[in-house]
């Protein structure tokens, strides 16, 4: 829904950044489960009133040594 609000000439790529991001570690970090997630928020009387964005990060991390 938040997308469908914003200025349609204006082209953000920091959505793509943060996935480029979280590829990136997902590989360096052998598919530690980095991801993230975006939900509509709800008023009481059901119309969409914001957007609530969740980001995984793993607590530990082994990194994959490359020779």
């Amino acid at each position: 829904m938040a997308n469908s609000k914003k200025n349609k000439h204006h082209e953000s790529q920091g959505l793509q950044m943060m996935q480029e991001r979280l590829d990136y570690l997902n590989v360096v970090y052998k598919d530690a489960g980095f991801e993230h997630e975006f939900k509509d928020i709800l008023d009481e009387k059901g119309t969409i009133s914001g957007t609530q964005v969740s980001i995984k990060i793993p607590l530990y991390l082994r990194r994959e040594t490359w020779n």
